[in-house]
């Protein structure tokens, strides 16, 4: 297990593995575009060659990338949809550039269109997405359990498990558990006791699919 911090890219990716470094971390995440905007992150190969030296030199990793907040791949609107295919695409081209493991994507909402349509749409999406990342040998797509508002479509371990079935188990598909996330869907994780039982149920039921917990 190793420990790191969403590290800021403020000045760009130049900047990352000094203030990875500086707050002591093993590893770390960053956001690669703006999260909450729809555009695809800036193209620079030099840049990214650059960045991936400096990145092992450190001892650092793995580096993960989390995708924009707008993400959504069971929504009702065919363009939100096309639009969350669109920019994870691009994000898990430069997660490959840059060296990442995965690309976090948090596994959505389907309030308007029900359960069924929101399994189906987000299997559309994610089948091509995880089936493309495995050819170019890049970053695997980080599913991340979601805080069990109304309409999600994997807050409880459970609903992560019928997620990853309704996309074959593709083994390109991990998990991401935030324990905000996870205390607001009602997990107790009040005190080290309760906390073993949720990860013991977390690891029962999503097994080595586990990659990356947001602590």
């Amino acid at each position: 297990m190793r420990i790191g911090a969403h590290v800021s890219v403020a000045g760009g990716l130049a900047r990352v593995v000094g203030n990875a470094t500086a707050v002591g971390c093993e590893s770390l995440q960053v956001f690669v575009s703006n999260p909450r905007g729809w555009a695809p992150p800036p193209v620079d190969p030099a840049g990214d060659e650059r960045f991936r030296a400096e990145l092992a030199a450190a001892g650092l990793g793995p580096l993960f990338v989390h995708a924009p907040y707008l993400v959504n791949f069971a929504s009702a609107g065919p363009v939100t949809r096309e639009r969350s295919r669109a920019v994870v695409a691009a994000t898990l081209a430069k997660a490959a550039a840059i060296g990442a493991a995965g690309v976090v994507v948090h596994a959505g909402h389907a309030q308007a269109s029900g359960r069924a349509a929101g399994l189906a749409s987000s299997r559309e999406a994610l089948l091509p997405l995880a089936a493309a990342a495995a050819l170019a040998g890049g970053a695997d797509l980080v599913l991340e359990l979601t805080a069990g508002t109304r309409g999600a479509l994997a807050a409880r371990f459970e609903e992560m498990a019928e997620l990853l079935a309704a996309c074959d188990h593709h083994p390109r598909l991990k998990v991401c558990m935030d324990t905000c996330h996870a205390h607001a869907a009602g997990y107790d994780l009040s005190d080290p006791i309760s906390v073993t039982k949720a990860l013991d149920e977390l690891f029962a039921t999503l097994g080595d699919r586990v990659v990356l917990i947001h602590a």
